[in-house]
């Protein structure tokens, strides 16, 4: 792999001239299985999801796909490939952002492409994904396993909330 300081330059680069539009695909997930996403979720709600679907377009959700649109662009670009899948493991389906491979890559990896507040992100830099965020950590663990991989490759991305919530209130002002 490049140094990280050479792929943080690149990225950067590369994600400055992305177009001004990038498709966002947004899946729908079948209920009726527990899904990997949910691992660190109380049983109440692992049993709602598989009741009821996990079709949400909450705020997070929403940000975690405009997240992965984006980076997955800028990724594509800079050369890498990445390629989807449905994973099952231990009876439990997951939806991979994708598997990564390609320009500096010897070996295929799982990527994963995880929308933080900056707390959040604060967290996984200093105390690392497993202890910051155990239920994302068990999620890329069931991945590895299920896809039959050694490495995760996994994208943090910043995003606030209130700031997003406003410019959607601007917009809709303006309409």
């Amino acid at each position: 792999m490049i140094p990280h300081e050479q792929f943080v330059t690149e990225f950067s680069n590369t994600f400055s001239e992305l177009p001004e539009t990038i498709p966002i695909r947004m899946p729908r997930y079948e209920s009726g299985s527990i899904r990997m996403s949910g691992l660190g979720h109380c049983a109440r709600q692992q049993i709602l999801r598989i009741k009821l679907g996990s079709n949400s377009m909450s705020w997070p959700a929403l940000m975690g796909f405009a997240s992965q649109a984006l980076v997955g662009a800028a990724l594509e670009k800079m050369g890498y490939t990445l390629t989807e899948q449905e994973v099952t493991y231990a009876g439990m389906v997951g939806h991979l952002d994708g598997v990564i491979s390609g320009y500096d890559l010897d070996e295929p990896m799982v990527w994963d492409c995880k929308g933080r507040s900056y707390y959040g992100l604060a967290l996984i830099l200093r105390d690392g994904l497993k202890e910051a965020d155990y239920s994302s950590w068990l999620q890329m663990q069931c991945y590895l396993y299920g896809v039959g991989l050694n490495a995760t490759f996994i994208t943090l991305v910043p995003f606030d909330l209130g700031a997003a919530r406003v410019e959607l209130a601007k917009k809709k002002l303006a309409n």
